[in-house]
C-alpha cells in the first residue's frame, strides 16, 4: 500500500501544475484514468485494513477531487466534492469491487474458482429470510482470517438491501449498488 500512495502522491501535483490549461470535463478524465484506476487497481486486498491506511488513500482521492474541481482547502468538505463528481470514497470503493465481484462469482460463475467459494445460506427451517439470497459466512479466527475471499465477500454481500442483490444483470447492479453506496454517504 506504501507504493501506491507513493505513486498517487506524484500525479495531483503534476495535474496541479497544468489544471489552468485543462477544460474540466479533461482535468475530471485525467484524474479518473490516472490517480484512480491506481487506487483502485487490486482495490480488494485493502478490506478490512486499518482505518489509519484508508485514510492515507482517501486524502489521495480528496487532493485529486480539489485538484479537479479547482476548490481550496477550507472552502468546501472533500465528501461533498465527491459527490459531485459521482465518485465513491475510498471504503466504498473496496465495498464496491467486492460486490461486483461476489455478483459475477455467484451468480455468473465467472470466475469459477471463486464461484465454488461461496454457497447460499441454508436455514433449517423455512423462515422469512429465505428468499433473501444471502450468503453463508465462513468462520475465522484471526484477523487477517477474515480479510479472505470466503469471508469478505459475504459479509459485504449480506448488508446490501435486497433491491440490490436481486438485480437481474451486471449493469443493473453496479448502478445499483453504486446509488446505494453513494446515498450511505449523504
Amino acid at each position: 500500500m506504501a507504493a501506491t500512495v507513493r505513486s498517487c502522491n506524484y500525479h495531483p501535483q503534476a495535474l496541479r501544475s497544468r489544471r489552468n490549461s485543462l477544460p474540466h470535463d479533461i482535468a475530471v478524465n485525467i484524474a479518473c484514468s490516472i490517480i484512480g484506476s491506481r487506487l483502485d487497481y487490486c482495490n480488494v486486498i485493502y478490506f478490512g485494513i486499518a482505518e489509519a491506511n484508508f485514510h492515507k488513500l482517501q486524502r489521495i482521492q480528496n487532493r485529486a477531487v480539489r485538484i479537479v474541481c479547482d476548490v481550496p482547502r477550507r472552502q468546501q468538505h472533500s465528501a461533498d466534492v465527491l459527490r459531485q463528481l459521482h465518485w465513491l470514497p475510498m471504503r466504498s470503493r473496496v465495498d464496491f469491487k467486492l460486490a461486483v465481484l461476489r455478483y459475477k462469482a455467484y451468480k455468473l460463475q465467472q470466475p469459477s474458482y471463486l464461484a465454488d467459494l461461496l454457497s447460499s445460506y441454508q436455514q433449517p427451517r423455512d423462515l422469512r429470510s429465505s428468499g433473501l439470497d444471502l450468503l453463508s459466512t465462513e468462520a475465522s479466527s484471526t484477523t487477517i482470517g477474515t480479510r479472505k475471499f470466503p469471508c469478505a465477500a459475504p459479509a459485504t454481500w449480506n448488508t446490501l438491501p435486497i433491491s440490490v442483490r436481486s438485480a437481474d444483470s451486471l449493469t443493473c447492479f453496479r448502478s445499483r449498488l453504486k446509488t446505494y453506496l453513494l446515498s450511505r454517504h449523504v
